[in-house]
């Protein structure tokens, strides 16, 4: 079942979908208290502010995946992305003080989600969904001036491995950042959208060209 599909299914009364979707459960089990499965319809639907967004953002790729001509499995790899990515924001206060004490980076959310993916899918992990998580609203950060430049260096680095085309990193960069940005606003992510592109197409495409040119 996919990701919006199961948290869909969890609005409509469907707690067992809770078992097999770690990401949704650390999302609805987020109150600090020891809450069983069979209680959890009593902690209430997507009012939790960040469940509530992690849905905005999987309905902005279910409706804009197209636009950046993603195959169903970068579509896949998206919407897995997506589902972790503010994961390290929420969970019960023993499963956090858990994280905390293997050293995960809670603080800064999008490092702590990505540890937290690679824990719960072990061998399975995607090195493509990770960084994805790892780096998402970097590019946001660094055209606010937030961080520096050599922050996004994980995304080169992934594109440099050769695990994915450099085509395809970057309209699965670029729709990712499309999707936490609309999953603020539509108005936000229209504003950012140009100089988005400019940033990660620089990064990825640009300045490989132009090492390639070099080394010629």
């Amino acid at each position: 079942m996919k990701a919006l599909d199961q948290l869909r299914a969890y609005e409509a009364g469907d707690v067992g979908v809770l078992r097999e979707a770690v990401w949704l459960r650390h999302l609805v089990l987020c109150d600090g208290e020891r809450i069983n499965l069979e209680r959890v319809e009593q902690i209430g639907g997507t009012d939790h502010f960040v469940l509530g967004y992690v849905k905005r953002t999987l309905e902005v790729l279910e409706r804009a995946g197209l636009d950046y001509g993603l195959s169903l499995q970068e579509h896949a790899l998206l919407e897995v992305a997506l589902a972790y990515a503010e994961v390290a924001k929420t969970g019960m206060r023993h499963q956090r003080e858990k994280w905390l004490a293997k050293g995960y980076q809670l603080a800064a959310h999008n490092l702590g989600s990505e540890q937290i993916y690679r824990e719960v899918m072990g061998d399975q992990a995607d090195p493509v969904v990770a960084c994805l998580i790892g780096t998402h609203g970097l590019v946001g950060q660094y055209l606010r001036g937030e961080i520096p430049k050599a922050s996004l260096n994980p995304l080169v680095a992934l594109a440099e491995s050769k695990c994915i085309e450099r085509n395809r990193l970057e309209a699965l960069v670029r729709c990712m950042n499309r999707c936490v940005l609309e999953g603020v606003s539509a108005a936000l992510a229209e504003g950012l959208e140009a100089a988005s592109h400019e940033v990660i197409h620089g990064l990825l495409v640009e300045e490989s060209e132009d090492v390639s040119q070099t080394a010629n």
